[in-house]
């Protein structure tokens, strides 16, 4: 009973020691296997990761830019021109910033044309803004606010004016001092110096009627001669709104034209990308010529040594 015990731990003991080589023969291939490339093709091909990721530490891909992108650019060309060296691998890196910076190029004039027409109608906008907002701080010196003029902006200002006047008219009657600075606001003074026809003037003699009609000099009473002065007034806000919804239609017509405009660049822009586009390009053949000419030259050498 005891031999047989004896030999069963034995066995035991065979066994488990086996198991353990067998498991330290299963390792010894993958120990072997994470060595890294033995072929010239892998090490080339680790070698120009190694770069590649050197290069990317640094921080030359910017923010918005696609390491994705990145990445592809640069595994294609290697599949492509399968530099060989040092000096091949200097002007594959050269070939490979000349054709990246021909993307950003890209990118930078796409850009250039995205911005002008998603922003055509928006610039518009605040220049009429602006143009309004001179015109009412310079008041009659440049023409007032109802000049002829194709800013509905400029429209709206004096639209505005014409009902602060008409509030004005039918709450406090004629006050001929402040009425009239809101009037050279809105239509200007002639060259000299006296009001132009039309609802300047027409307040100006309602006024005078007015204040004659009070002092008993005219039969007249002030408040017709405001009541008539209100009908014109809302006469004229009526045909200036008018015009300036079709100033509005008129400028969606135009925003559209802006838009298909703004889709080719100014000379001056055309010309600058078309210089930098087409240095890329010659920098680009001019590196590729140098990459090929340093593989037969490569080659040529390899012949002589066989």
């Amino acid at each position: 009973m005891q031999n047989n015990q004896q030999n069963d731990s034995s066995s035991s003991l065979t066994s488990a020691l086996g198991n353990a080589d067998q498991r330290k023969g299963t390792k010894e291939p993958s120990s072997r296997k994470s060595t890294g490339p033995r072929t010239q093709a892998g090490k080339q091909r680790t070698r120009l990761n190694a770069i590649k990721h050197g290069i990317r530490a640094k921080g030359i891909v910017l923010e918005n830019e696609s390491p994705i992108e990145f990445e592809l650019l640069w595994s294609r060309l290697a599949e492509d021109m399968h530099p060989q060296g040092a000096l091949q691998e200097e002007t594959f890196i050269d070939f490979f910033w000349n054709r990246w910076s021909k993307r950003r190029f890209l990118r930078a004039k796409n850009a250039e044309i995205a911005e002008n027409v998603k922003f055509s109608t928006v610039d518009n906008s605040r220049v009429q803004e602006a143009q309004a907002w001179d015109t009412l701080r310079w008041g009659c010196a440049s023409g007032g606010s109802l000049k002829p003029t194709s800013n509905h902006v400029d429209m709206r200002t004096g639209i505005e004016i014409l009902k602060q006047l008409r509030r004005s008219v039918e709450t406090s009657g004629f006050n001929v001092e402040d009425d009239s600075r809101l009037l050279k606001t809105a239509y200007g003074l002639n060259v000299d110096g006296t009001a132009p026809f039309g609802i300047f003037t027409l307040y100006l003699l309602a006024g005078r009627c007015a204040s004659a009609a009070a002092d008993g000099e005219q039969k007249m009473s002030a408040d017709k001669l405001k009541n008539e002065l209100i009908e014109q007034l809302d006469k004229e806000i009526i045909n200036l709104t008018a015009k300036e919804n079709a100033a509005l239609d008129e400028e969606v017509m135009r925003g559209k034209f802006r838009v298909d405009r703004a889709l080719i660049l100014s000379q001056v822009l055309m010309d600058r990308y078309m210089h930098d586009e087409t240095h890329l390009d010659r920098e680009g053949d001019r590196i590729l010529r140098r990459f090929e000419r340093l593989q037969r030259v490569r080659l040529a050498k390899q012949i002589r040594e066989q």
